[in-house]
């Protein structure tokens, strides 16, 4: 079997950073520390289907999906300082269950600064060229 079958390829990327394979499940699977969730869906990465359903959209829609996420996060970050905001009976649930949902509003709010920054190089890439 090929190396790169193996998971240990590099990908050249934009400005001389290097993205590393971490598996051969079909999907590119980068360390997200080596590179920006833009450049991981564009390699084919995490997000690449929606990646490129968003590069059918004109600069208005993409500039109006970010500030969708924009108030999605603010809003998620708003449950996590006053969990009630969300659930009046927040404080009666199970304490594994409250951590849990907290900890899922964190997993949304990362999901969406990943969506903002894939959106945010389309907006780039166009600018530039």
């Amino acid at each position: 079997s090929r190396e790169s079958q193996a998971g240990n390829d590099q990908i050249a990327m934009e400005g001389g950073a290097a993205a590393h394979w971490t598996g051969a499940s079909g999907g590119a699977r980068l360390k997200p520390s080596m590179v920006t969730a833009y450049e991981i869906a564009k390699a084919g990465g995490k997000y690449s289907g929606w990646y490129k359903e968003q590069l059918k959209l004109n600069e208005k829609q993409l500039s109006k999906g970010i500030r969708s996420f924009e108030n999605q996060i603010a809003r998620h970050e708003k449950w996590i300082i006053d969990p009630a905001s969300k659930m009046a009976d927040y404080h009666a649930y199970d304490p594994r269950r409250r951590e849990a949902l907290i900890k899922g509003w964190k997993q949304d709010i990362e999901r969406h600064m990943d969506s903002i920054k894939i959106l945010r190089g389309i907006l780039k890439e166009r600018e530039n060229g």
